[in-house]
């Protein structure tokens, strides 16, 4: 009987051990987590009358590092868009970087500032990263006048 007793109490504090080690493992997972946000800008540059380009803030709002951070828009073929910056190579914790919305080179120019306002068009923008584990992810985000919530989903890729 003392044998089982004793084998019970070792099986309970190797299941308590395992249980210790996962939830330590993801409080510290989420202690390095980035987590990017796209941000409208509050007004329009007054040294920018230009209506072919928009301004957004690519913001990090995460505890850990984005590296490697490639800004793109989600198949389309439409028109294309050129990010400015296109590739983020280091987005520090609670930092910000002015991301530059302009419709790539071609036949059709569209008006940007419009295009946000128009009930019927919705871009969706996609930034993938990775952490510096090396775990890859991805936020997306739906801006202009038929955007839909949730306006900025965030998942593992």
């Amino acid at each position: 009987m003392a044998q089982w007793v004793g084998n019970l109490i070792l099986l309970f504090a190797l299941f308590a051990a395992i249980w210790y080690a996962w939830e330590t493992r993801k409080m510290r997972l989420q202690m390095i987590r980035p987590k990017l946000v796209f941000l409208t800008a509050p007004h329009p540059p007054a040294h920018m009358d230009d209506s072919a380009s928009v301004d957004l803030f690519l913001r990090n709002v995460g505890d850990g590092v984005a590296l490697n951070v490639l800004v793109q828009r989600s198949e389309d073929n439409k028109f294309k868009l050129r990010f400015e910056p296109e590739h983020i190579p280091i987005l520090q914790k609670q930092e910000q970087v002015l991301l530059t919305i302009r419709p790539a080179e071609g036949h059709y120019q569209p008006d940007m500032k419009l295009i946000l306002n128009d009930r019927s068009i919705s871009l969706k923008i996609v930034a993938s990263y990775v952490d510096v584990e090396g775990r890859e992810f991805r936020t997306s985000t739906a801006v202009g006048g038929a955007a839909k919530p949730p306006f900025i989903r965030d998942e593992r890729a």
